[in-house]
């Protein structure tokens, strides 16, 4: 069977009937593929048949498997099986159905939906350098997405283990994608952590200013930018952010790693604690539980009833400008950290029931969510020893009061 000659769609490897192909790249072919044992789609990613023969990468490819099989984490892709038939080598994941991250980019994104998708893919990546593995490849394109937009971080083909004596590639060799990749590894040198830091800075930076920092026009230019040059600001791509946060990304493109954040995390919380005052509605009016804020917006029939990024109170105005609703927007924030949640099935059912009840206090008054208790960014996560857990949930609340019309 050849791999590179012959398309495997509608063949077999091993209990898996490949149905089509859903991309490729140097170090593999994928295709979306059934598993009728247990009636369940699934991606089989094949290494190319000139790969299969250089013992080197396979080694690399089996030190994949096994060294992502031992993941368990919600945000990290499930690797279900690896096997070798006629020569061809395969690895069998999860399927995911949403795209990539990549196809979504190309313009800013508003803080909060930059928090809703960087924070689990942050603690996944914490995940992964604590159990000693390095992605080594971290981009859009290798952060899939399910239908509900939740982002898995796949394709560890360049991933090692950080205590493994052995080097799978020789020396010198610089292995990424230009584009994100960190200066110490666009020099060959070994990378750590940091490396994979780097590349998620360059993802923030993409996310909130719709392009990666170096651009260039071959790969050796964009290497020499990343070495040599410092990222354009962020403010001069996109002007409403501050400095603050312009300062949270650059910390993370440090062209030193020992400059950069520690963990992923770590930045996160760094725009958290920048954004707190940014990404939800302001402006107290009434009186509202400790852990609830509140904004009010009076918007007319026709205008659409998503809330402005600064809240607006409108006051004394002609009559002919009144408006004849009033919409009031805030947040139900619900600290979890003390209920120690896991970031898992069972404990994600928890953190939504216990939500749903602070909800219900709340309806009396009027109260209604403005999203559903299962979109991404809910619920926030942390980390313990055991592994991620909940330390929040944040949901978007709203409700709507009659205008009331002023006398002639």
């Amino acid at each position: 069977m050849n791999a590179e000659a012959l398309s495997l769609e509608g063949t077999t490897l091993g209990q898996y009937a490949l149905r089509e192909r859903i991309g490729s790249g140097g170090m593999a072919t994928v295709y979306r593929a059934v598993q009728p044992a247990l009636n369940r789609d699934v991606a089989v990613k094949v290494l190319p048949l000139r790969l299969s023969s250089d013992a080197t990468f396979v080694e690399r490819f089996k030190q994949e498997a096994v060294a992502i099989a031992r993941l368990r984490h919600p945000n990290i892709l499930a690797v279900f099986d690896f096997g070798e038939q006629d020569g061809v080598m395969y690895m069998v994941t999860e399927f995911v159905g949403g795209g990539t991250l990549a196809d979504k980019l190309g313009r800013p994104w508003p803080p909060s939906q930059v928090l809703a998708l960087a924070t689990p893919l942050a603690a996944a990546l914490d995940y992964a350098h604590v159990h000693g593995i390095v992605h080594r490849d971290l981009k859009p394109a290798n952060v899939l997405l399910t239908p509900s937009g939740e982002p898995i971080l796949s394709d560890f083909g360049l991933a090692r283990l950080l205590q493994s004596a052995q080097r799978l590639t020789a020396s010198g060799a610089a292995l990424g994608t230009p584009e994100y990749m960190a200066p110490e590894q666009a020099m060959g040198e070994a990378v750590g952590p940091a490396a994979d830091i780097y590349a998620f800075g360059v993802i923030l930076y993409e996310m909130l200013t719709g392009a990666v920092p170096f651009p260039g026009e071959t790969p050796v230019a964009i290497i020499l930018a990343h070495l040599h040059q410092p990222p354009p600001p962020l403010r001069r791509a996109n002007p409403s952010l501050s400095e603050a946060t312009e300062a949270v990304v650059m910390q993370c493109l440090a062209k030193e790693p020992t400059d950069r954040f520690p963990s992923a995390t770590a930045a996160i919380q760094a725009l958290e604690a920048e954004w707190g005052e940014r990404v939800g509605p302001q402006g107290n009016s009434f009186e509202l539980p400790p852990s609830f804020t509140s904004g009010v917006y009076t918007l007319s029939p026709s205008a659409t009833d998503t809330p402005p990024a600064t809240p607006v109170v409108e006051m004394a105005r002609p009559a002919s400008q009144w408006l004849e609703q009033t919409v009031e927007y805030g947040e139900l924030r619900v600290d979890l950290g003390g209920e120690r949640l896991l970031w898992n099935g069972q404990g994600m059912e928890r953190a939504r029931e216990l939500l749903r009840q602070k909800l219900e206090r709340l309806r009396a008054e009027g109260w209604e969510p403005a999203g559903s208790l299962r979109d991404p960014g809910v619920l926030r996560q942390g980390m313990s020893l055991r592994g991620p857990t909940i330390r929040a949930a944040v949901l978007p609340v709203r409700r709507i009061r009659p205008q009331p019309q002023p006398s002639d």
